[in-house]
């Protein structure tokens, strides 16, 4: 399976994939703001990358940081979407990532490829959900 970029004909697919994984959930609605930013083009700090089988990552420069990616979204299998963003050339990536449930699998991948966890934030999002800061560091 492989991932390509992001196109205005992915869009109900994408709003689906992500709204099967975060219905009911806070994050919802941030996540499809981030999806319109990526589809228009109209944001340069939101692009995305799609896989054949489903997954969907939201990324895009971080602002004022040359050559650091930061990681917005992370919604189904992204195993092959990830390698996409990885072998990128970039000398960092970042994801704040909420340390909870509809994030548990993206987490997980994360970590399994290589990504550290390099800081936490108590109560971020409330009393229990903290944000995890997760970095990569490609050896170049």
């Amino acid at each position: 399976m492989s991932a390509r970029p992001l196109a205005q004909s992915d869009a109900a697919g994408a709003r689906v994939l992500i709204e099967a994984q975060f219905n009911g959930t806070r994050y919802l609605a941030r996540l499809l703001e981030q999806l319109d930013a990526a589809l228009t083009g109209d944001d340069p700090e939101y692009c995305g990358l799609i896989a054949d089988d489903g997954g969907l990552i939201l990324y895009g420069p971080l602002a004022g940081a040359v050559g650091v990616v930061k990681l917005h979204a992370i919604v189904g299998d992204a195993e092959d979407v990830l390698h996409g963003v990885i072998t990128d050339d970039a000398r960092m990536i970042v994801c704040e990532i909420p340390y909870d449930a509809p994030f548990q699998a993206a987490s997980e991948t994360l970590l399994r490829r290589g990504f550290i966890r390099e800081g936490r934030v108590d109560a971020w999002f409330s009393d229990e959900i903290a944000l995890d800061i997760l970095v990569y560091r490609p050896a170049h």
